[in-house]
């Protein structure tokens, strides 16, 4: 396979399982949303990761936090949610979950992209997480980041900026 160039690969700081994405540069810092960008594209692109765990605890405890992520996740020019297991395995809840059920979890997932129009990707194992993240990070490097895409986008989420500041 044909080796991916990309920019270093920015992780935020509070981010507590990181992947390392090994034969590529990255380098820590506080993204402002998200886990996962690219140098110079943090303003633009992130990608969200999420343990079968967190992915639930969005759901209960951490919702109304994890909707304002959302909420500044879809003023960017993409946007994902990566989860590390696969939709059959997310169905069941964690046993810390009594009061969401399997129908209503998807059903949120479902909801939260249409609204916000930021996919989920449900990977199987956490190496399948990784390496989404990473298909996604140049995908968007690929095809957006070559200067014209990106430049109108940052005027259109600096517009928005303005009208809610």
């Amino acid at each position: 396979m044909k080796e991916l160039v990309l920019p270093r690969i920015a992780i935020d700081t509070r981010e507590q399982s990181r992947f390392m994405f090994d034969g590529y540069e990255s380098y820590r810092t506080t993204l402002q949303t998200g886990d996962y960008s690219l140098e110079g594209l943090t303003d633009v692109l992130a990608v969200e990761r999420k343990s079968h765990g967190d992915a639930w605890a969005m759901l209960t405890a951490e919702r109304k936090r994890f909707e304002r992520c959302l909420e500044r996740m879809a003023l960017l020019d993409r946007a994902a949610i990566v989860i590390e297991c696969s939709m059959a395995e997310f169905v069941v809840p964690p046993p810390q979950v009594k009061r969401v059920n399997a129908a209503t979890a998807m059903g949120s997932y479902i909801s939260w992209s249409t609204k916000y129009r930021i996919p989920v990707y449900w990977a199987e194992n956490r190496q399948w997480a990784e390496r989404i993240t990473l298909r996604i990070l140049a995908a968007y490097y690929k095809h957006c980041a070559d200067g014209a895409c990106v430049t109108i986008e940052r005027a259109r989420v600096e517009a928005q900026l303005l009208e809610v500041g």
